[in-house]
């Protein structure tokens, strides 16, 4: 059965999305590459329960 529960790496990139509000920026003070966080992200949001809709807003505020 697969690990339902998201990271600690997510939440990190959850947070410094909230902060920068830039995939690209949340790379590089991370010191990872914009893909991984993008799959973080995006496995992130397929887990479901409470933190899709904040990944959701989250995205959209990076979108604009």
């Amino acid at each position: 059965m697969k690990n339902k529960q998201p990271t600690i790496r997510q939440f990190q990139l959850v947070q410094a999305l909230a902060r920068y509000q830039s995939l690209s920026l949340v790379a590089e003070k991370l010191f990872i590459s914009q893909p991984s966080v993008s799959i973080q992200l995006k496995n992130l949001s397929e887990r479901g329960g409470w933190f899709v809709p904040v990944c959701k807003a989250l995205c959209t505020i990076c979108l604009r």
